[in-house]
């Protein structure tokens, strides 16, 4: 599913994310590694960025998503992500550079 735009995009914006990601989780999510999250950001892009930025539900795969909440729930099951874990990604991105 990557696209070398999304892969440049995480690698750019990976270490404000996380130090947001880290702020605003308080202690209470996951505490991955910079390395860790870009993998876990660069997926988030690929699941998700086509969806609710654009409104463009197909899949890599010629298939569509129900919504663009079903691109986020998909990408949260592949990494087995809480809702919080989730939240706090989403908004983390969203702080450092408008997503949606």
């Amino acid at each position: 599913m990557a696209d070398t735009g999304n892969q440049k995009h995480s690698e750019e914006l990976g270490p404000a994310v996380h130090v947001e990601y880290r702020k605003l989780g308080k202690r209470k999510v996951r505490p991955f590694t910079l390395p860790q999250f870009k993998k876990v950001l660069l997926s988030f892009y690929d699941f998700t960025l086509d969806a609710y930025v654009f409104g463009d539900l197909q899949k890599p795969d010629g298939t569509y998503w129900e919504s663009s909440a079903a691109s986020l729930d998909a990408w949260a099951a592949h990494h087995k992500l809480t809702e919080l874990e989730v939240s706090v990604i989403f908004r983390a991105n969203d702080n450092v550079e408008a997503y949606s």
